[in-house]
């Protein structure tokens, strides 16, 4: 942090009243900043998820994002105070997002209701981060096919909201 307030040519305090502390600070500078918005109507629910996707993809599909993450989540099992962070200051406004996605979705008559926020965040964010970190690939080959496929299961959430029990369990 010291380091960081002297390039900016700010004192440490000024950097603390922004970001309670360093994973915070990178995740803002690496992933998205504060001032993260909806994206504009597309029309449809396919479309507004498109663009949700793209922008996930480009929040973890940058070369500063791909140093960052790893670190941040190596501070996340090593922290719970640094997901609590995470969480007040950016996944909240991210979900805001997609809350505005999906209020468009059901007030344009696409989704009876809206599916739980915290499932379609993990939906949206889940593959493209396995296919960036996990897999290692160009996430750009399926964002199109996985739009399709989050579309698909957030219909599922919304038209059937209870979970189903699968007759099958691992292990059995």
């Amino acid at each position: 942090m010291d380091s960081v307030a002297e390039r900016a040519g700010v004192g440490k305090a000024a950097i603390y009243r922004r970001f309670p502390g360093k994973s915070a600070m990178i995740f803002a500078a690496a992933v998205h900043a504060l001032d993260i918005a909806p994206p504009p109507d597309h029309g449809s629910l396919r479309g507004d998820l498109g663009a949700l996707l793209v922008d996930v993809l480009r929040s973890q599909d940058n070369p500063l994002a791909r140093q960052a993450i790893p670190f941040l989540l190596q501070e996340l099992g090593r922290d719970p105070a640094v997901g609590q962070q995470l969480e007040q200051i950016f996944l909240v406004r991210e979900r805001a997002c997609i809350e505005a996605v999906l209020g468009r979705a059901v007030a344009r008559g696409e989704l009876r209701v809206a599916p739980p926020v915290h499932a379609v965040h993990a939906l949206l964010m889940g593959p493209v981060f396995a296919w960036v970190f996990v897999l290692r690939r160009d996430p750009t080959e399926f964002v199109d096919s996985l739009g399709d496929a989050v579309t698909a299961a957030i219909m599922e959430l919304a038209f059937n909201p209870a979970p189903r029990r699968s007759r099958s369990r691992v292990g059995r």
